[in-house]
């Protein structure tokens, strides 16, 4: 969850004009329209105020070792938060407090939410994110486990304007640069229609006057370029050097499913293995394993009975062999996308 994690993908075209919204997409793409508008790509931002963050911080507000204490309160602007320091634990003598305004939550909430808020103009990073599975509220992923040392350090991390363009490049749409510094005030929270096909407005102009060519931007067909669309956000590798176990080389990279997969052999010699194999971009991922094992089968289905005691040849579920789920930090649970013949 930590800012620093989301990769930047194409400032250059999000700043650009010609954004129309989702609904301008909606009379005549009204399946994707459906499913992606409610799907998590769809909440993968949103003002804090219009999440469920405020309610679950609320409900159960942290105390840190060293004194630290968490209050929160819904103000016209966002979610006024204030950390403030104790002579110790169980002291009622207040030594300081800092105060700030959350103004966004990002994350869709299926494994954790997150808050950004301001500290005179700049943004940062909460340090207290909620989590899902644990149904409570803990250190954000990527802060110091240790207590801070004044309460303004611990409200969270401030983050660069460029650190800041890169998570809200992946989780808005339209995002744009004015003055050299990030402009927010045109986003539309989300992954909405335009963040991956690009500006629409001489789309639909072109569409409404039935003349021209009302094509957008298109996912790759080629699955490398497949892959690498999803991986801007989603975190590729690094370019200059090749990780065969990346989940091993940092347990945290299992988060980053396109480095995971661009490691399988399944992919290097299939030459057609991409995101989109399993996962439809409009809607949420599947959680049925009936569905991912015919995913399998379409390509292995001629090894059945080839391979002894494989669970495959009575329809088993392949994943927990070859695509295990990890905790790599508690509460937080993902599916290694390094598919290889064993976990090992």
């Amino acid at each position: 969850m930590a800012l620093a994690a989301v990769l930047l993908y194409g400032l250059r075209a999000l700043g650009s004009e010609g954004y129309v919204g989702e609904k301008a997409c909606a009379p005549c793409h009204p399946g994707q329209f459906a499913t992606q508008s409610v799907s998590r790509h769809a909440q993968a931002l949103r003002a804090v105020a219009q999440s469920p963050l405020p309610e679950l911080l609320m409900a159960r507000p942290l105390r840190e070792r060293g004194g630290i204490r968490f209050e929160y309160e819904l103000v016209p602007e966002g979610l006024a938060v204030s950390a403030a320091r104790y002579q110790n634990d169980d002291s009622d003598v207040l030594l300081e407090k800092a105060d700030a305004v959350l103004e966004w939550a990002f994350g869709a909430g299926s494994q954790g939410m997150t808050a950004v808020g301001r500290i005179d103009g700049r943004y940062f990073e909460h340090r207290i994110s909620f989590f899902a599975r644990r149904n409570l509220p803990a250190i954000t992923l990527g802060h110091p486990i240790e207590p801070r040392h004044s309460a303004r350090e611990s409200l969270g991390l401030l983050q660069e304007d460029r650190v800041v363009s890169r998570c809200f490049g992946c989780h808005a749409t339209g995002l744009e640069w004015r003055g050299g510094r990030t402009d927010l005030s045109g986003i539309q929270p989300g992954i909405r229609c335009e963040r991956c096909h690009g500006p629409g407005e001489a789309h639909v102009e072109a569409a409404r006057k039935g003349d021209g060519d009302p094509r957008m931007q298109r996912v790759e067909n080629d699955a490398r370029k497949s892959v690498e669309f999803c991986g801007q956000c989603h975190r590729l590798p690094e370019p200059v050097r090749f990780v065969a176990a990346p989940e091993k080389e940092d347990p945290l990279n299992v988060r980053f499913q396109p480095m995971g997969l661009m490691a399988s052999l399944c992919y290097q010699r299939g030459k057609t293995l991409s995101c989109v194999t399993c996962h439809n971009p409009h809607e949420d991922a599947r959680t049925d394993a009936g569905y991912y094992v015919a995913k399998c089968l379409d390509c292995h289905a001629s090894a059945i009975g080839r391979v002894r005691d494989c669970g495959r040849a009575s329809g088993e579920n392949c994943l927990p062999c070859h695509m295990a789920k990890i905790e790599p930090t508690p509460g937080l649970i993902f599916t290694d996308h390094r598919i290889r013949v064993r976990r090992d």
